[in-house]
């Protein structure tokens, strides 16, 4: 006999399951993935708000471009210059969760022009 048995509550007598026979406990586990994918979907979208990304030279002279612009939307701010690499900020509207997204941008500074890190150098202070 296949299958596991059930007992009838009426006689006591045993019967063999059916296959076909619907159960609670295929749910649960599918309800339980969902969850955890769920959960762990907006952990890392959380997460995902902070992070550094190495620029070219080029894309940093073009987000200082737009540090001089205002805009509601995003926003950047020169963070300094260190021994060897330039540093802004960009902040964003956060996609999930209300806060904002930042991401701190850096340039070698030997790709940088001189003039650029002079200007660098004194607007961080």
């Amino acid at each position: 006999m296949t299958g596991t048995a059930i007992m009838r509550p009426a006689t006591g007598a045993v019967r063999p399951r059916s296959p076909r026979e619907p159960t609670m406990t295929r749910p649960l586990p599918l309800l339980a993935a969902a969850s955890l994918g769920l959960a762990t979907g907006l952990l890392l979208a959380s997460c995902a708000g902070t992070g550094t990304r190495r620029l070219g030279a080029e894309d940093l002279l073009v987000e200082l471009e737009r540090a001089r612009l205002v805009s509601s939307a995003e926003w950047r701010t020169v963070l300094g210059v260190g021994a060897d690499r330039a540093y802004l900020e960009l902040e964003r509207p956060a996609l999930l969760g209300g806060g904002t997204s930042t991401t701190v941008l850096w340039t070698p500074l030997h790709e940088l022009p001189p003039e650029v890190v002079t200007e660098l150098r004194g607007a961080a202070r």
